[in-house]
């Protein structure tokens, strides 16, 4: 009984810290609209890749906040940050994932 117990505790501590960091992921956002149209909401871009159907799987669709984004959508709002860097940097730890992250111009 007392290994079910703390199998029990061990489960609900996860789900504990689960739900912690999709509260923490949920509150951030890197899109706002604007009266301009989209655009990136500080200097960081974080998403998930998937396949563009519309595209033929030839370039990316990007989900950004829960909309879907194409690369030319993304690629207008980059435009903002013309002349700076940039550092592009594939994660498989969706919490921790940086996709874009614009630099301090030079």
């Amino acid at each position: 009984m007392l290994h079910f117990q703390q199998a029990i505790s061990y489960v609900s501590s996860l789900l504990g810290r689960l739900i912690e960091q999709m509260r923490r992921s949920l509150s951030v956002t890197h899109l706002v609209r604007s009266e301009h149209g989209t655009r990136i909401a500080d200097r960081t871009v974080c998403g998930r890749i998937e396949w563009d159907e519309s595209e033929d799987g030839r370039v990316p669709l990007l989900v950004i906040d829960g909309q879907k984004i194409s690369s030319d959508e993304l690629g207008r709002m980059l435009m903002s940050f013309e002349g700076w860097q940039f550092r592009v940097e594939n994660r498989n730890q969706p919490q921790r994932s940086e996709a874009i992250r614009t630099g301090v111009r030079t």
